[in-house]
């Protein structure tokens, strides 16, 4: 409630502002026709609210956040019904550093960019030594994705060049659209922050082919997005974690294509934000350990998805 009637009374300034400089200008609106404008545009304004209410629901998902000992937020979007479905508002709608989900957009870059001939092409390894063993080899972008391989999208988007990453990131309007000082870490840095809105929204223009990428860029990220696929459902996703020593945040968003003999496959677009106490050792981390059953069993046991 406290946050409608912040937002209620900053919608009654904006549109209050804009009358009083339409009197101004026109000096021709008697009390009752001032009274008659201000009246349309509170119910023009209930209205949106009343709209915007009506296609987005409040999920209480407690236990389950406490069976998996993590904090954080889910946000679902049901394409088929426009309406979303969130748990933790607050936190959906902060921005936060994407950490490895950013991958999606940089295969999109690279893919789109040409500077590899496609996303089997092989990455030569330069032999540093890596914590992750699945860093340490040769390996192609769709691999990398799926071991998230942090080099290879380093050294790849580094070849892109400052200006075309904003150039990207500008036209997709994708978070905050903020590069740092350094164009090889910002993703990670926390420099370029993202909401689990807009994550959401990067998705779906991602399905819908209305991203600024060339359509072969955009079909084969699909594909490399794709975690899980049978002849009910496909599950798309990517995710990713930083880590600051004191705590472990972790996303995992995706969407997942549900099928049915009646009509097309019905799409639920998901952003899990995850958060706990950092460990010892980075795998062990709860963030890390639930960030993908905890989405799984959110899908099956609230939305009977995924069966």
């Amino acid at each position: 409630m406290k946050n409608f009637k912040g937002s209620f009374f900053r919608k009654i300034k904006d549109h209050n502002i804009i009358i009083k400089q339409g009197f101004k200008n026109a000096n021709l609106l008697d009390m009752n026709q001032s009274f008659k404008i201000l009246l349309l545009t509170l119910l023009v304004i209930i209205s949106n609210f009343a709209c915007s209410s009506k296609n987005e629901k409040q999920i209480n998902l407690n236990s389950l956040f406490t069976k998996y000992e993590v904090k954080g937020s889910f946000l679902l979007y049901d394409e088929s019904n426009e309406k979303y479905y969130v748990y933790n508002k607050p936190r959906a709608s902060e921005r936060l550093c994407p950490a490895s989900s950013f991958k999606v957009f940089g295969t999109l870059a690279i893919l789109d960019s040409g500077i590899i001939k496609d996303e089997k092409e092989i990455i030569p390894w330069d032999g540093s030594k890596y914590f992750i063993e699945s860093f340490n080899q040769d390996q192609s972008l769709e691999e990398a994705f799926h071991y998230s391989t942090e080099w290879v999208y380093q050294r790849l988007i580094k070849q892109i060049g400052r200006s075309k990453m904003q150039e990207y990131l500008n036209a997709s309007n994708y978070g905050n659209k903020v590069i740092g000082e350094e164009i090889d870490k910002f993703w990670l840095d926390e420099s370029f922050k993202v909401s689990s809105y807009e994550q959401i929204n990067f998705l779906r223009k991602l399905d819908q082919n209305k991203l600024p990428f060339n359509e072969l860029s955009i079909n084969k990220t699909k594909e490399i997005m794709i975690q899980e696929q049978t002849q009910d459902f496909t599950l798309r996703g990517k995710t990713g974690t930083r880590d600051n020593g004191d705590q472990q945040m972790s996303w995992f968003i995706g969407y997942l294509e549900q099928n049915s003999q009646q009509q097309k496959p019905k799409k639920y677009f998901f952003a899990t934000n995850v958060f706990s106490k950092s460990p010892d050792n980075f795998f062990d981390g709860k963030a890390v350990q639930t960030r993908i059953p905890l989405t799984e069993e959110i899908l099956k046991s609230r939305f009977n998805l995924m069966k």
